[in-house]
């Protein structure tokens, strides 16, 4: 289980201790990751199954190949006081 931790101007992906409800952050994550993977679900499976990719190999394939989800610098976050979004 995972969780969206906020790390300078960057979310960042921390893995949590113990499995609990998927919340926002869980249900964010889920759907960038499809957002990311498309109709290319079969390709990443196949490309786990038969091995011999490294992690770093695996990533620049989906972030640059499959879905060009890394070509742009991704958003500032946006500034939020007491759940309110600010200018």
């Amino acid at each position: 289980m995972y969780d969206l931790v906020e790390k300078g101007t960057k979310l960042v992906m921390v893995e949590q201790e113990q499995v609990g409800e998927c919340g926002r952050e869980c249900k964010t994550i889920r759907k960038a990751a499809q957002l990311i993977l498309g109709d290319h679900d079969t390709d990443v499976a196949e490309r786990l199954f038969k091995g011999g990719t490294t992690r770093a190999q695996l990533q620049n394939w989906l972030c640059y190949v499959l879905s060009k989800a890394c070509v742009h610098k991704p958003p500032p976050l946006p500034k939020v006081v007491w759940g309110w979004f600010c200018a």
